[in-house]
């Protein structure tokens, strides 16, 4: 049977239940009452005497929650109406897996690793997800037991209402799409969080005219990314901003970002950072920043970790009601070391690994896995309150959402077990004890999409995905936080930087994947998007194959197709890819990723005129 995530306690018996056709049960929770009828149909509520009985013992932790099913029917017990939910959730899954109504009788005990566990869906980089998209992937999250959303904004992406001028409606999450997103939120204990940017990665308010002045000058005159955090305009920015964002969530949290000021010590903060030091610099404007979250709007702030863990010496320094969010995305990012560090600050932090999906036309699926499973044992053995899925979109985000499907199986699965306590930590370590529950985790993960997401009844479409993410693994040469393929599409990249791909590698990439094209072909989705999974999963592969294609023709060593076809296929894969965005994403964005499509051609051009090979 398949169970994601895997129960921390499954004693099977050898008796089973049968769901009677005229099926009482016993339940006060609202929202539970509404999640089940999804799953159970029709069925009558009653007093006592019931087929399935919900209650609430106080006696229980948050959500921890028992059930228990024998031939005599189904009972569930949960510290809350949220526990009672999430144990749902399990139930779910045990009654869609049954035989003619007939389900196995057994006794789970459950409980999460992580009292926080979120999905942060980058809305900036170029994809702004529908509401309705969104709302899908809530229903997934919470089908996972997921129990916080956060959509991360640094551009202009959201209907800021003093900011008007700067957006067409049409092209923005609107003030009434986060209301919505809210309420469908809260039917499903997911907390809605804010997520807004307040020192880098603001590019996008840097380039207006009316805030030009606040970007810290760069050594090279390329655009800023990074406000002034000496000048107090910068903080009366993120003011306005805030003015306008927080108050639409009910959230009591709000992420300000914080993190990669990459500019910090150009320009404008060079002498400043050289007489007082930057992470001086840093830690101050931090604290205003928090200040203002918590004071002026009752929001208790998070920010990401990587300056302050560049500047341990004031940690202790910082507001004792902040959340940090420690983020590393690679296998061997050392989350460990900095979990021991925040638990010994005393402050409450996350863990933050990511889907591995950005910067690449294919995802990294190992990387995802290992990734996630070394965030998900370090902050479960020292302490950390949360667990936060990055899903983030940088260089224009090709991935369809079904590509992120296996990662947040994943990350569902470690962030509420992650098979291990702190007691047992180190014997956990060992890679065989590790190989085996990251086995059975990646498994689990495969076989619940295609049954729960895709409704697949064929060949594995899950298992293909994942083949495809593990397509990085093919090139000759590990890339850091991205692939060669997806480089091939960087907009800045230089001619030197190609010298040394070796183009053989990428003839058996295109190879690969036109295999995984063929069987996607035979298999049978029948959720409600099957078709356009398969489209977006297609052209997906499309863009790969052309890519691998190109890195062949700038070598001169590619006699499949020739050089004067690559225009006219760019044309058609453009207009395929514009038709499966704006199926899922606001009409807006895709010109980003096909800016970097349309630089290959020049990049090949640049090549061949100039006689040379990579």
């Amino acid at each position: 049977m398949i169970l994601l995530p895997i129960p921390k306690m499954c004693e099977y018996k050898e008796e089973t239940f049968l769901i009677p056709d005229n099926l009482r049960i016993t339940c006060k929770s609202e929202k539970t009452k509404k999640y089940i009828s999804q799953f159970l149909g029709d069925f009558k509520l009653v007093e006592d005497s019931s087929d399935i009985t919900f209650k609430i013992c106080k006696d229980l932790k948050n959500e921890e929650h028992i059930i228990n099913i024998s031939s005599e029917g189904i009972d569930v017990v949960g510290g809350s109406e949220e526990a009672l939910f999430r144990a749902s959730a399990t139930l779910k899954q045990i009654i869609l897996q049954s035989d003619n109504g007939e389900i196995p009788a057994l006794t789970i005990s459950d409980e999460p690793d992580f009292e926080n566990r979120g999905i942060m869906l980058d809305v900036s980089r170029g994809r702004i997800q529908k509401p309705e998209t969104i709302k899908l992937i809530i229903n997934i999250m919470a089908d996972m037991k997921y129990n916080e959303l956060q959509l991360y904004f640094d551009k202009i992406v959201f209907e800021y209402k003093s900011m008007s001028s700067y957006y067409c409606k049409e092209n923005v999450l609107t003030v009434e799409d986060i209301k919505s997103i809210q309420k469908y939120c809260e039917e499903r204990f997911i907390e809605f969080v804010p997520n807004q940017n307040s020192l880098g990665h603001m590019q996008g308010w840097i380039a207006q005219e009316e805030f030009k002045h606040l970007g810290i000058d760069r050594d090279d005159n390329k655009p800023s990314t990074t406000i002034n955090p000496l000048e107090e305009e910068s903080l009366q920015l993120v003011d306005r901003l805030y003015g306008d964002l927080l108050p639409v969530f009910a959230s009591d949290k709000v992420n300000i970002g914080m993190d990669e000021p990459w500019e910090l010590g150009m320009g404008q903060t060079k002498e400043a950072c050289e007489t007082i030091g930057a992470g001086r610099i840093y830690t101050d404007y931090l604290k205003k920043v928090c200040s203002l979250a918590s004071g002026k709007y009752g929001k208790r702030p998070m920010f990401w970790d990587d300056i302050i863990m560049k500047h341990p010496e004031y940690i202790d320094e910082l507001p004792k009601d902040c959340i940090v969010v420690d983020w590393g995305y690679e296998a061997d990012s050392k989350f460990e070391k900095r979990c021991i560090r925040l638990k010994d600050s005393g402050l409450e932090y996350y863990v933050a690994p990511g889907t591995s999906n950005w910067e690449s036309v294919t995802g990294r699926g190992m990387n995802m896995l290992y990734n996630i499973q070394v965030a998900a044992n370090s902050g479960a053995t020292w302490g950390a309150k949360g667990f936060l899925l990055t899903d983030w979109c940088d260089e224009g985000g090709v991935m369809p959402v079904c590509m992120s499907y296996i990662p947040y199986a994943v990350g569902a699965a470690y962030s509420w077990n992650s098979g291990c306590n702190g007691e047992e930590f180190e014997s956990n370590v060992d890679e065989c004890i590790q190989n085996v529950y990251r086995s059975k985790i990646l498994e689990t993960a495969r076989k619940y999409v295609d049954k729960f997401i895709l409704k697949n009844y064929g060949k594995s479409f899950a298992h293909i995905m994942y083949k495809l993410s593990k397509t990085y693994l093919l090139e000759p040469n590990g890339v850091y936080n991205e692939t060669q393929l997806s480089r091939l599409a960087r907009v800045d990249i230089s001619d030197t930087e190609l010298e040394g791909v070796i183009p053989q590698y990428f003839e058996e990439i295109e190879e690969y994947i036109l295999k995984l094209k063929k069987e996607s072909n035979e298999c049978l989705l029948n959720c409600e998007d099957g078709e356009l999974i398969k489209q977006e999963f297609e052209v997906l592969c499309d863009i790969a194959i052309y890519l691998a294609r190109a890195i062949q023709i700038c070598a001169g060593e590619y006699n499949g197709i020739e050089y004067s076809t690559m225009l006219p296929e760019l044309t058609h894969l453009k207009t395929r890819f514009e038709k499966v965005w704006c199926e899922r994403n606001i009409d807006v964005g895709y010109q980003n990723f096909e800016s970097r499509l349309e630089g290959v051609i020049e990049k090949i051009d640049r090549i061949r005129q100039s006689g040379t090979n990579i």
